[in-house]
């Protein structure tokens, strides 16, 4: 049985939160909190931050089946990113309940106007066959580089790098369109309408600050700060085979970055932004590992519906096969029910309830 955590969850959580796999990488590096915290803080699921939590814990068939995800809504957006699943893929059983609870959780997260499930794994097959059989879809693969001890560099210049102002809107949906590829900007919702590429919305989980190389009134390039408690996350956007002005972006990130508490400085590329790794090496960062991104679009089952009684009613119309159409048990049991609220005093003195 699937539930929303609850206080009965606590040891339960806190056993399996040792052997999980983090599912936002970005978060985990420079914003990391224990799932449990996590959960205790934030009991109503998608209220409270647009974070949920869900348990399962059953016997099918004579098998123990227990495990947890937590995922959390992204602001502005009709999209979600999966934060933590355990256990992970040693565990006895793990497959089966990774499938249920991803089933699972997707379906809440269509009820709660998400449209967009976003993951990101180790590059690893096992890994990707479960999210695949879930009806995740691999959209980029990406480096992961880290600065141990940043420093001012002598070579940054204010020059023509500037803050970004309302007005680059348009500029910046241009830059983002011309070097990113059409796919990945599919995945990303950054296509159509009034949709934005993923820098020009906040997160809930880091403190953000945007600049932009402006030349001769166009903007070339630009560099996101995302500072948290553990480190800082530098993103680049542009012609990343133009060292020139990629230096000059990094260079002010790690300034930036800098007059900050001393933490490292992480940095991701994605497999379509060559050259950026020749000079984050050059600059004093090392490998650290490599990820898969991957994304699910969700679509409501009364979408679903709908669209199956226009079928029957016209015989001329194909029937539509989505990925989110996948049968799901009902798990559930009955509505869900928040939690008590918790400070983060009170969460971590429950947190310690357990025995080591």
């Amino acid at each position: 049985m699937i539930r929303p955590f609850g206080l009965r969850h606590c040891f339960l959580v806190r056993r399996l939160q040792k052997r999980g796999v983090q599912l936002d990488m970005e978060r985990a590096l420079v914003q990391a909190r224990s799932p449990l915290w996590v959960a205790l803080t934030t009991p109503i699921p998608w209220q409270m931050n647009g974070v949920a939590t869900y348990v399962l814990h059953a016997r099918v068939r004579g098998r123990r089946l227990e495990g947890f995800i937590q995922v959390q809504k992204r602001w502005g957006r009709a999209e979600a990113s999966l934060m933590y699943l355990a256990p992970d893929l040693g565990a006895e059983h793990a497959e089966e309940i990774w499938r249920r609870l991803l089933q699972y959780c997707c379906r809440k997260a269509g009820e709660n106007g998400v449209q967009r499930m976003y993951a990101s794994l180790p590059d690893e097959a096992e890994h990707l066959q479960v999210f695949r059989d879930a009806g995740f879809s691999l959209y980029a693969r990406e480096e992961l580089f880290r600065l141990k001890f940043p420093r001012p560099s002598e070579e940054v210049g204010t020059g023509d790098i500037r803050a970004v102002y309302e007005a680059d809107d348009w500029q910046l949906k241009r830059l983002y369109a011309q070097h990113t590829p059409r796919l990945v900007q599919l995945a990303e919702g950054a296509v159509g309408g009034d949709h934005k590429p993923p820098f020009l919305t906040g997160v809930e989980w880091a403190d953000v600050q945007s600049y932009v190389l402006a030349e001769a009134q166009e903007i070339t390039g630009l560099v996101q700060i995302l500072s948290g408690r553990h480190g800082h996350l530098l993103r680049l956007w542009g012609d990343t085979t133009d060292s020139m002005r990629m230096v000059r972006l990094l260079h002010w990130g790690i300034q930036v970055a800098s007059q900050k508490p001393v933490r490292p400085v992480y940095c991701a590329v994605r497999d379509y932004q060559g050259g950026l790794q020749a000079l984050l090496e050059e600059s004093g960062f090392e490998y650290i590992g490599h990820r898969t991104r991957l994304v699910k679009h969700i679509v409501r089952a009364e979408q679903v519906s709908a669209a199956n009684t226009v079928t029957a009613l016209d015989p001329r119309t194909e029937a539509i096969t989505t990925v989110s159409g996948l049968h799901i048990s009902p798990d559930n049991g009955g509505a869900e029910q928040p939690a008590p609220v918790y400070s983060e005093e009170q969460a971590m003195n429950v947190a310690a309830m357990e025995p080591r």
